[in-house]
């Protein structure tokens, strides 16, 4: 995956704690990993599970790739310094572009939030 800023644009999104916005068939409002859910209008929101240790930190953005129909979901997993599992679910809201055929999403292990060093 190409990781330089000449081959994406970012998309502006805000990220919220939890599935905000919708209700599915009989009212549920849990997705499995990750689902993409486009508005009637322009507007998209893409839930999403982040899993790590108990105290992981997660921050997401979302780009266009300039020379291909896709969205990708970056996440930076930051491992939070505990042994044991868990997972948390996102909302990320952004307005969707035209014309695009795929979505993934890419995963960005870190060591700890914070340090600064990008590790």
């Amino acid at each position: 995956m190409r990781e330089n800023q000449k081959a994406f644009t970012i998309i502006p999104s805000t990220t919220k704690f939890g599935y905000a916005g919708t209700k599915v068939a009989n009212g549920r409002t849990s997705f499995f990993e990750d689902t993409l859910m486009r508005a009637p209008k322009d507007s998209a929101r893409w839930y999403t599970q982040g899993h790590g240790d108990c105290f992981a930190r997660f921050e997401y953005v979302v780009v266009q790739d300039k020379y291909h129909p896709v969205v990708l979901l970056k996440e930076w997993n930051y491992w939070g310094g505990c042994r044991a599992g868990g997972s948390k679910a996102y909302t990320v809201s952004f307005i969707m572009p035209p014309n695009i055929a795929q979505y993934s999403k890419n995963t960005i292990l870190m060591k700890k939030y914070g340090d600064g060093t990008g590790d």
